[in-house]
């Protein structure tokens, strides 16, 4: 992807899953009970991806008609797939 995305013009965007890195949605309590665990599902990092890419495509010059392929190994590769089953109007493999 490193190498074949210049040639394309593409833009590479890796999106963290929630409730990993700095992306912890109610800070220190993110893992205290299972009231806040309910949004780290797989089905919510769907979600999270799709504003994303609507995201970048409504503010970033030239993005609106872009074409948009989700990637991914092991479980980011289970995610890609399931997006393209879940919003196959956002991306197109």
């Amino acid at each position: 992807m490193w190498d074949i995305a210049p040639q394309f013009n593409a833009m590479l965007v890796f999106a963290e899953h929630r409730y990993y890195g700095k992306s912890m949605p109610f800070g220190a309590d993110s893992y205290k009970n299972k009231t806040v665990l309910n949004f780290l599902t797989s089905e919510q990092a769907l979600a999270d991806f799709a504003e994303i890419i609507n995201f970048i495509k409504s503010t970033v010059p030239g993005a609106a008609g872009s074409r948009v392929v989700a990637f991914g190994g092991s479980y980011g590769g289970m995610l890609s797939a399931w997006f393209r089953i879940k919003y196959p109007n956002i991306v197109v493999g």
